[in-house]
């Protein structure tokens, strides 16, 4: 089991200690504590409308954030990563939740009951779409930026956004050295096949 942080609050407010986001390794910190992007309340309420009474499959979950938050809501998710074990001791960056080490398209084939998929802000490569092409459901949250181009032309291919909300990168949206873009919170639903 992984070790987990008991004092879970975010993101009702992160706090950042004084002068730390003047330091010059905040954005690397910040990072890898919380991830790239973190849910507001209200991203966290619009995925627990949508996929209620339904388990959430979350692939790439890294340290398992989203999935904490989501469970600090009475959300219903199982949080995989095949990285799981880098997070499991390693002083700069823990668990927040358990997280199952098992690979993206694998997870999908053994959770395949599962009628929602997750993905937050996913590193470039391919694993994503074949992942997306496996999954059987209905729902598909996808949290990021541009994100790898093979994710967004199943994406567009197959599904159709039914909620989209901007999200902040970090708690307060003025970093003057972000420049990674505007992250998205789209919540979708397979398209009809014809």
């Amino acid at each position: 089991m992984s070790e987990k942080f008991t004092d879970l609050t975010p993101p009702q407010p992160l706090i950042i200690p004084r002068g730390m986001m003047e330091h010059k390794d905040f954005e690397t910190y910040f990072w890898k504590w919380y991830g790239f992007v973190i849910p507001d309340q209200n991203a966290l309420q619009l995925i627990k409308k949508y996929t209620y009474g339904k388990t959430i499959l979350e692939i790439g979950a890294g340290t398992g954030l989203w999935a904490k938050l989501l469970e600090n809501n009475n959300v219903d998710i199982i949080a995989t990563d095949l990285m799981a074990p880098i997070y499991k001791n390693n002083w700069y960056r823990r668990s927040w939740t358990d997280v199952e080490e098992i690979d993206a398209v694998d997870a999908i084939k053994k959770y395949r009951d599962k009628d929602v998929l997750m993905l937050v802000w996913p590193h470039d490569n391919n694993v994503w779409a074949e992942a997306l092409k496996e999954f059987r459901g209905d729902i598909f949250i996808y949290a990021g930026n541009s994100g790898p181009e093979e994710l967004h032309k199943e994406m567009e291919g197959n599904w159709e956004v039914n909620i989209k909300k901007d999200l902040n990168i970090f708690p307060t949206s003025n970093h003057k050295s972000i420049k990674i873009g505007q992250p998205t919170l789209y919540i979708m639903k397979r398209k009809d096949k014809k």
